[in-house]
């Protein structure tokens, strides 16, 4: 009975296996899962980004991932003169905005803010919300 042949075949990826059968070589590859490489989406304003709002108006957006999952979303209002509000600290809603002026529902892949100021926005000068959202692989919403 002559010996089996010996054949060296270099596996890539790593995680692939080689079982001898003895008469046989049998190549199994595992799969490996696919990186996390989507940003979180920061949309859906109401009302559009750009309008005249009321100071009694609230803002809604959403917060998605195709995950669904966050390591932690942070909202902060700034404002024309400088002046940066935490409005969710990720955990809560905070100050001004705190104690159900605001809501955060679930939504499909994330969230929905519904943001509303304790006696209002002050008028004649621009709110910014600056939405910071990380999802369970690192990536941070653009």
């Amino acid at each position: 009975m002559a010996d089996t042949p010996q054949v060296e075949v270099p596996i890539d990826p790593p995680s692939a296996q080689l079982i001898d059968t003895h008469d046989q070589v049998q190549v199994v590859i595992l799969a490996l899962p696919t990186p996390d490489i989507i940003k979180p989406i920061v949309g859906n304003f109401l009302p559009a980004l750009g309008s005249n709002i009321p100071s009694t108006q609230p803002i809604s957006f959403t917060v998605t991932d195709d995950s669904g999952a966050f390591v932690r979303i942070i909202v902060h209002a700034r404002f024309a003169d400088g002046l940066e509000e935490v409005v969710h600290n990720g955990d809560s809603f905070r100050g001004l905005y705190g104690g159900g002026a605001s809501s955060r529902i679930l939504a499909a892949g994330g969230f929905g803010y519904t943001v509303f100021r304790t006696g209002g926005w002050p008028q004649g000068a621009p709110v910014a919300l600056n939405v910071f959202a990380i999802d369970a692989a690192g990536n941070e919403a653009a």
